[in-house]
């Protein structure tokens, strides 16, 4: 059972964030951060002086996100988009 709770593929979310943004946007806000923190523990991509995530939005709905629909996940990118350039 104990695997079940807690295993890598678990997600994560500030509850201040998600009170603030969504919870939908705080999920995908943790796991951006998890893997642009593994990206410079793995030194890669690194470009123009930053570490990126490189992964489209069909992407992250197969793999990571396949619990929400594919237009539930390109909704919260369009909102995290939308909070971040205001």
């Amino acid at each position: 059972m104990t695997t079940l709770l807690y295993n890598k593929d678990q997600l994560a979310f500030n509850k201040f964030v998600a009170k603030s943004i969504g919870l939908n946007e705080a999920i995908i806000l943790h796991q951006l951060y998890c893997e642009l923190e593994y990206n410079k523990a793995n030194n890669i991509n690194f470009i123009e002086n930053r570490y990126w995530v490189r992964k489209s939005i069909k992407k992250w709905h197969e793999e990571t996100f396949c619990f929400w629909s594919f237009d539930t996940v390109k909704r919260a990118f369009n909102k995290l988009r939308i909070i971040i350039v205001c």
